[in-house]
């Protein structure tokens, strides 16, 4: 898979519109960190954290009528279809991870190896990208569990057992546990 172009934390100004009737060979990836409209048969509100594919020879159409845009992407040569089939992500679907942050970190991190091409680059951009698309598909296994938690709820959870484990050693009550979650 080769990266074409990535740019992270890319700002627009209010009444952004970009129309591509036809986006070539290359898959597009958008990262959205403030509200964006997707133009898509119907429009599509995206809230902040909200990430799409675009496949290729697909239209592009996506709008930021009411606020600066801010967002990151990143366009990718078509063997990146192989990875999105591996890990269940479908083009023009709307994908809200659970740490936004973390996804502008990875295109900051494909960026950076894309411009600086050291030993490995290649390397080093799929293992980004594949936690990217791990990210996404970890997110929307979750958002289809009936595990009848909500998704705050279910991130308190998550981050009480990660601090439990990151602290073994110490004797944790339960009391102690239960605080951490409230």
């Amino acid at each position: 898979m080769e990266i074409l172009l990535a740019q992270s934390l890319w700002p627009e100004p209010t009444d952004f519109f970009l129309c591509r009737k036809n986006i070539g060979c290359e898959y597009i990836f958008l990262h959205f960190l403030t509200p964006a409209i997707l133009h898509f048969e119907e429009d599509v509100a995206v809230k902040p954290g909200g990430c799409v594919f675009f496949e290729p020879y697909s239209e592009q159409y996506f709008s930021s009528p009411d606020v600066e845009l801010l967002h990151d992407w990143f366009h990718a040569d078509e063997k990146l279809g192989k990875l999105l089939k591996k890990y269940g992500i479908e083009s023009r679907k709307v994908y809200y991870p659970q740490d936004s942050d973390e996804i502008t970190k990875l295109i900051t991190e494909i960026e950076l190896e894309h411009l600086k091409k050291n030993g490995y680059y290649h390397s080093a951009i799929t293992a980004a990208v594949e936690k990217l698309l791990i990210n996404l598909a970890r997110t929307d296994n979750l958002s289809q569990s009936s595990y009848g938690i909500d998704e705050d709820r279910r991130n308190e959870l998550g981050n009480a057992r990660a601090k439990i484990h990151m602290e073994y050693a110490k004797n944790w009550t339960v009391e102690e546990m239960a605080k951490l979650v409230n």
